[in-house]
């Protein structure tokens, strides 16, 4: 098997109110997702938009508040040390105000969580937030739920030549409070590298998703603010391993982390 090698980019921070810099990843690495997203502030702030876009970087707009970021970098090397992952974005996917469409990586790729989520209404609303994220394995892409707001979606996508990636959620944690959840780790093997789970229990004004982040060699949670009721993280986990005598891009086997076959 070839190793998922993740790292931070640079952390960058949102001017306010308008879009942050890219956090870069460093020399062999390419941007996989979002490592890090943090609303330094906690009160009544709003991720408006955050766009980890392939090839370039991350960086967010978010409202009534700075956020600092970091990207999600990645690297699978080859025996030359090569970095031979490839990345791309599904296409952008509109939705209304509650749960929008699926944004589908095509068979050729692996979804690894999220490229990007864009609130339409005012970043400056309390009213307005992502109030839930759902990136799916069977579906292979990621959907979100837009809190009074009308939103777009892309799901980031991944092949490795010669190799599969098999991709299985991570344990289900809950936190009936406000604060952080526990961390949603991965099968033995495997590494985070998104959220397959990111659910805000309560739809309340200034009760919404705060902080939320991969760690590395760890697994992926968040930072429920202002809430009693808290909120749910699933990490996303993937694992490179060789097609021996098999094409490029073979069919995968999903499995949950219970070991049924999806």
């Amino acid at each position: 098997d070839e190793f998922l090698e993740l790292a931070y980019g640079n952390t960058v921070n949102d001017p306010h109110n308008n879009w942050s810099g890219n956090s870069q990843c460093g020399s062999g690495y390419t941007v996989v997702g979002m490592g890090n997203v943090d609303l330094t502030g906690g009160t009544n702030g709003q991720m408006n938009d955050v766009y980890a876009e392939p090839g370039v970087g991350l960086r967010a707009w978010c409202g009534n508040d700075r956020c600092n970021v970091n990207a999600l970098c990645g690297r699978v090397s080859d025996a030359s040390g090569n970095n031979v992952l490839s990345i791309s974005a599904s296409a952008n996917v509109n939705g209304g105000h509650g749960w929008g469409p699926f944004s589908n990586c095509d068979d050729t790729k692996r979804s690894l969580g999220l490229s990007r989520f864009d609130l339409h209404a005012s970043g400056t609303s309390t009213s307005v937030e992502i109030n839930h994220i759902t990136c799916s394995v069977s579906e292979n892409g990621c959907k979100i739920y837009g809190l009074n707001s009308d939103t777009t979606v892309s799901s980031m996508c991944a092949s490795v030549p010669g190799h599969f990636i098999d991709v299985v959620t991570g344990t289900h944690i809950s936190n009936q409070a406000h604060g952080w959840t526990p961390q949603s780790t991965c099968p033995a093997g495997y590494e985070a590298v998104g959220f397959a789970e990111m659910d805000n229990y309560s739809a309340a004004p200034g009760q919404d998703v705060n902080h939320f982040q991969i760690v590395l060699n760890g697994g992926a949670q968040a930072y429920y603010h202002g809430n009693s009721a808290g909120g749910s993280t699933q990490a996303l986990c993937a694992k490179i391993m060789e097609c021996t005598g098999l094409p490029a891009h073979a069919e995968i086997v999903y499995k949950n982390n219970d070991g049924a076959t999806s």
